[in-house]
């Protein structure tokens, strides 16, 4: 039997102001935007709401305005099931707040506390109109867990979201793909940057939850040991803080977080002998009755508080815990404000701010010292949150605007742009045209095009490229191997530069790229002196690898020096200018006051040691652009301001002298191949001669001749084509 369908009327839609009951600003725009979310998509839709906003009564109501049939509640843990389905049995929110009156009868709930093994198990669940389970009872993706029959639920709840991402939870929800989903969570973002598929329909802010009033002050408060036992040095500052706040009428509690069930029964022991908190310990392997015994107890004040490994945390709602006592603080941005957001909540009497104890610490989340003396958690933890979800509502703006062809997709092959990672290295080439990345290009040969994705707004493509590889040891077929490689367009139209970001960094490919949007001629890459004004706004810059070119280099002599160590440039003296002139270099930074690392090489490349989604690698290339294009000459501070880049030139100077090999020739020698009358020779190029063709030096061009055993091939070096030889 449908119960939401014809109780879908029932709903009203008081709001909580001036004291009266009713729902937040947040619940409403929640359930409104997913209701608009349905009306043109059937993706899945995220919703983000930070612990303590009324996120369960958005849950609970939600069935309601999709008039569901039947609706599968996901949940991360077996007290957050429980709690789910205790508010579904009593519709305890929905009623409290006067969505529903009291007198509308409750649906029929079911608690999965066990595998579901078979399809009859299955189909004795159809009686019912909400099934709460957690991934480890209902997901067949691992073992012994029978598959949901088809369309067997039209709604699904995923609350704590943000594990969606995980192999139980994805296989599942795949499962469940033509329900309507509903994705809640405080952090749409994942510590290893997985995907959270669906679309982003409504954030309400932790910046926002604060100037609401729905989240209470912070307070973080570093432990100096001062030679004794971190943990006791902990243990005795968050229970004096926890009594004097119960001296002074404050209902608190307080929360034990470590990171393993072997130290928290260490610290079982510490409290017990150093305080006279009454404490329980709770972990993973605890039965459930033990944990509703310990939240029943807590309640009652018969406890003071619980000590815990990540226990009674996500989704777990008791205001009352105000202190915590940090012996192993997350490591994960999402996580600590998951976990912070237990204790920031204001909706009960008598709760004062919410204080943290841990050690001082130089630990980094997102950039920021969260756990140093003067931390002011009040600002910083809003504003993590605030920076960290934006950068997700814009990536995934982003990455909205780019299109598949579809006559080049491989279906056996799941891509997501959201999941790929370039490496921050890019081969710059400047356009005298307009570059259009729509247009397709040819692949390289041997190379297949296995998907590609164009955003025209962004003027970016992206593609996977699919090669055969034959390993050079052998000659027989059956040790080939595939390989895939990634190739992203970016052309910056302002500057009319062309960025190439390729996972198979050869000149081969680059060149292919070149002549492909070249108009009938190659494009060029920029003159080195250019490529260097990367430098520009850039402080405290230290160089780890410096390369220099030897000006002045005679045979027998070196053609080029490398360095390497810590603050190489310092060993560049002033004298070295008259001999050599600058190679590529490679060192750290700070660009607007945050670290970076930078290189580039003669070649027109640039890189940074990173790797990040597509539009990080876009904004980086457009920030790259933006210098390259100054006519500012950028100034160090260091050795590297000795050593020239050279000029650009439009004729060839009189006098030239010298031909060499690049200094790539010497890094990485290649073999040379050749036929005389009687013969092919192979020999290693670097024991051919290299010679100036003295006859043949104009204004724009110089004769070069290769010369080995029995062979004589010349070359012209041209500044009017491209390539140059």
């Amino acid at each position: 039997m449908n119960y939401f369908k014809p109780h879908y009327n029932d709903l009203r839609w008081p709001v909580n102001e001036d004291g009266t009951p009713g729902m937040r600003q947040p619940q409403l725009g929640a359930m409104h935007a997913v209701a608009a979310h349905f009306t043109r998509f059937n993706n899945p839709a995220i919703v983000t709401m930070p612990t303590g906003s009324g996120k369960t009564a958005v849950i609970t109501a939600v069935p309601f305005l999709l008039r569901a049939e039947r609706v599968l509640v996901l949940t991360p843990s077996r007290m957050v099931r429980e709690q789910i389905t205790e508010e579904f049995k009593g519709l305890l929110d929905l009623r409290r707040l006067g969505v529903l009156s009291r007198d509308i009868p409750a649906p029929a709930v079911y608690s999965v506390t066990s595998k579901i093994d078979s399809s009859q198990e299955w189909s004795n669940l159809r009686p019912y109109d909400v099934v709460v389970g957690t991934p480890n009872s209902i997901s067949p993706e691992l073992p012994g867990i029978a598959r949901p029959p088809i369309n067997f639920f039209d709604v699904v709840l995923v609350d704590e979201a943000h594990h969606a991402a995980a192999r139980s939870w994805k296989g599942l929800l795949e499962e469940l793909s033509p329900a309507r989903q509903v994705l809640f969570t405080a952090t749409p973002f994942r510590r290893d940057s997985r995907e959270l598929v669906g679309r982003l329909v409504y954030v309400y802010e932790l910046r926002d939850a604060y100037d609401d009033g729905v989240f209470g002050q912070l307070e973080y408060e570093p432990v100096f040991p001062q030679g004794g036992d971190p943990d006791l040095a902990i243990a005795r500052a968050a229970s004096a803080r926890l009594r004097a706040g119960q001296q002074a009428g404050l209902a608190h509690l307080i929360m034990v977080r470590t990171a393993t069930r072997a130290r928290a029964m260490h610290l079982a022991g510490l409290y017990s002998q150093n305080t006279d908190l009454k404490l329980q310990l709770v972990t993973g392997n605890h039965s459930l009755k033990r944990l509703r015994t310990a939240v029943e107890q807590l309640k009652s004040r018969e406890l003071d508080g619980i000590i815990c490994v990540d226990m009674l945390g996500e989704g777990f709602n008791l205001p009352n815990l105000k202190v915590a006592a940090l012996h192993a603080p997350h490591r994960s941005l999402a996580v600590t404000l998951q976990f912070i957001g237990r204790f920031a909540r204001t909706n009960a009497p008598n709760l004062g701010s919410a204080v943290f104890f841990a050690l001082e610490s130089d630990m980094e989340l997102e950039r920021q010292r969260l756990y140093d003396q003067g931390a002011a958690w009040d600002q910083i933890i809003p504003n993590l949150s605030s920076a960290r979800v934006i950068e997700e509502e814009q990536t995934r703006e982003m990455l909205g605007t780019f299109q598949a062809a579809e006559e080049t997709h491989d279906e056996t092959l799941d891509l997501s742009l959201y999941s790929l990672r370039p490496y921050h290295h890019v081969k710059v080439l400047r356009s005298p045209e307009r570059i259009d990345v729509s247009q397709e290009i040819q692949p390289p040969p041997g190379f297949t095009i296995v998907h590609r994705h164009v955003s025209a707004e962004e003027a970016t493509a992206v593609y996977v490229l699919r090669r055969r590889v034959k390993p050079e040891w052998t000659s027989v077929d059956h040790l080939d191997t595939i390989s895939h490689e990634l190739l992203l367009l970016y052309f910056h139209e302002t500057t009319g530069l062309l960025f190439v970001c390729s996972s198979l960094r050869t000149d081969g490919l680059y060149d292919h790229i070149a002549d492909q949007f070249g108009h009938g001629a190659r494009l060029r890459g920029l003159s080195f002196k250019k490529v260097n004004r990367v430098l520009l706004d850039l402080a405290d810059l230290r160089l780890f690898n410096v390369g220099m070119r030897n000006v002045t280099a005679a045979r027998g002599s070196e053609s080029y020096r490398t360095m390497a160590g810590r603050s190489v440039d310092e060993a560049i003296e002033l004298s070295f200018r008259r001999e050599f002139r600058r190679g590529h270099w490679f060192g750290s930074a700070l660009d607007n006051g945050n670290a970076v690392t930078i290189g580039l090489s003669t070649a027109s490349k640039v890189w940074s040691n990173t790797s990040s989604q597509i539009p990080k690698l876009v904004a980086w290339c457009k920030r790259l652009a933006g210098k390259m294009a100054s006519e500012r000459t950028p100034h160090t501070n260091s050795g590297l301001d000795h050593l020239a880049t050279g000029d650009e030139i439009s004729s060839i100077p009189n006098g030239v002298a010298h031909v060499d090999w690049n200094e790539s020739a010497y890094i990485s020698p290649c073999t040379a191949e050749y036929r005389r009358a009687t013969a092919a020779v192979e020999c290693q190029l670097l024991d051919m001669d290299l010679l100036v063709d003295r006859e043949r030096i104009g204004q724009h061009t110089i004769g070069v001749k290769l010369v080995g055993d029995g062979i004589l091939h010349r070359l012209t070096f041209t500044l009017e084509n491209n390539p140059l030889f």
